[in-house]
């Protein structure tokens, strides 16, 4: 079994914070940099935590610091503290920090399983899995490791792979020779098992109209 490889290191945000600290007239764009990493966190903390606690206004802030890296580690720009504080100050956090939030909304768009059910459009179920991802994925402590990037590179990869299998079997829902496939508990797996193993023949777009069967070689 191949074991997936995950690099540890510091959040992209505090090796960026790292290198400004290293420049020579950096004091007011830290305080810069504070006061909007400050505005962020009451923000995330009266989302989607609490803002009226220390703990919930530190999980903020750890969220806030994992979403403006994950945005960091999604720009196209090499993965050095110096490229990456350019990239900051260039933007300002909440720009970033909005690019980071962005692919957490596009990544929960995508289906997490082969099983598409009628739920998975209610608006409650869909804001409940962003706020999932949202924690899973940017949670970062300033002082520990983050593979927050990773998670997010793996996640993308395997919703993307099941919303291609979706794909396939609505397809074959839609075009079995008999009648579309009207089981709404099978999952995308077992309608593409159906097809191939039983080798069913299906209509193709030009046949619909004349009738006409369309058999697999």
């Amino acid at each position: 079994m191949k074991l997936a490889h995950i690099t540890t290191r510091p959040p992209h945000l505090v090796q960026a914070l790292k290198a400004l600290g290293q420049r020579a007239d950096h004091l007011e764009a830290a305080q810069d940099m504070f006061d909007e990493l400050s505005g962020i966190t009451v923000l995330v903390a009266r989302k989607f935590t609490n803002e009226r606690t220390a703990d919930g206004l530190l999980d903020a802030f750890h969220l806030t610091v994992g979403c403006i890296s994950l945005g960091i580690s999604q720009a196209n720009i090499s993965q050095d503290g110096d490229a990456q504080l350019s990239f900051l100050l260039q933007h300002g956090a909440e720009y970033v920090f909005q690019m980071g939030f962005r692919h957490i909304k596009a990544l929960s768009a995508l289906p997490y399983t082969t099983f598409v059910s009628e739920f998975d459009n209610d608006p409650f179920v869909q804001q409940r899995d962003i706020k999932m991802l949202f924690a899973e994925i940017c949670r970062a402590d300033p002082v520990s490791a983050w593979t927050g990037d990773d998670v997010y590179k793996r996640e993308l990869h395997e919703r993307q792979n099941n919303q291609r299998i979706v794909a396939c079997a609505k397809w074959l829902r839609n075009r079995h020779y008999a009648g579309p496939v009207k089981y709404p508990d099978l999952d995308a797996h077992a309608v593409i098992s159906i097809a191939v193993i039983s080798r069913l023949p299906v209509t193709g777009p030009s046949s619909r109209g004349s009738g006409k069967k369309i058999s697999k070689p």
